[in-house]
């Protein structure tokens, strides 16, 4: 199985109203840090690191980035699911998907 990370760093209004952001290069991400100082967090929900600063002109913004930990530890959840998951033999079209009830599902 091949899988393709990227690092990746939003700039976020707040409130978005979207939950779209917008997009930052390495090198804004750098300038940024570098510029403001901020304390920098982890989120354990995202997985990701973040932080949060104020703009006179445009508010409070909330900034969501990737770096090596963070891709690492996305890729270290994922080794789970690649071991859980078995291949199963094709079914026909609408046929009823089989369920194990053996397992809780709690």
């Amino acid at each position: 199985m091949n899988l393709a990370v990227q690092l990746v760093a939003e700039d976020f209004f707040l409130p978005s109203p979207t939950g779209s952001g917008v997009p930052l290069s390495r090198r804004e991400l750098e300038e940024k840090l570098e510029q403001l100082h901020p304390s920098v967090f982890f989120s354990h929900e995202l997985c990701a690191r973040y932080f949060t600063y104020m703009s006179r002109e445009s508010g409070a913004h909330f900034v969501l980035f990737d770096d090596r930990d963070t891709l690492r530890k996305k890729l270290d959840t994922q080794q789970p699911a690649r071991t859980f998951f078995k291949k199963e033999e094709p079914r026909e079209a609408n046929a009823p998907v089989p369920v194990n009830t053996e397992m809780p599902l709690e």
